[in-house]
């Protein structure tokens, strides 16, 4: 069993990966990370679907560890809860230091 935070900063690292670094990079995901990006602009109801599908790393970090903290702690809700809190915070700061990163190189 893990921690909750331990949760958060896996599932945050994960999210970033997908969301910021895969999206940004020529890989084979770039049709989806497009079709995201269109659903995202679309507004109203497709724009609230696409990110947490990966259209925002905070959103899809925070999706991710409620539902791996579902699997790990099965009816704690508070520490569904506060894993998803945790993570979309890392996800934030994960997401700045990578973008800054790039820009320095």
């Amino acid at each position: 069993m893990s921690t909750t935070i331990g949760i958060a900063i896996q599932c945050s690292a994960i999210a970033v990966l997908y969301a910021v670094v895969l999206a940004g990079e020529d890989t084979p995901l770039n049709g989806w990370f497009r079709w995201l990006e269109r659903m995202a602009d679309a507004g109203r109801w497709r724009s609230w679907i696409a990110k947490p599908l990966g259209a925002c790393e905070r959103c899809f970090a925070g999706q991710l560890a409620l539902w791996c903290s579902v699997a790990d702690h099965p009816g704690a809700i508070l520490r569904h809860l506060e894993a998803a809190a945790w993570a979309v915070l890392f996800a934030t700061a994960i997401a700045a230091a990578y973008q800054w990163l790039m820009r320095r190189i």
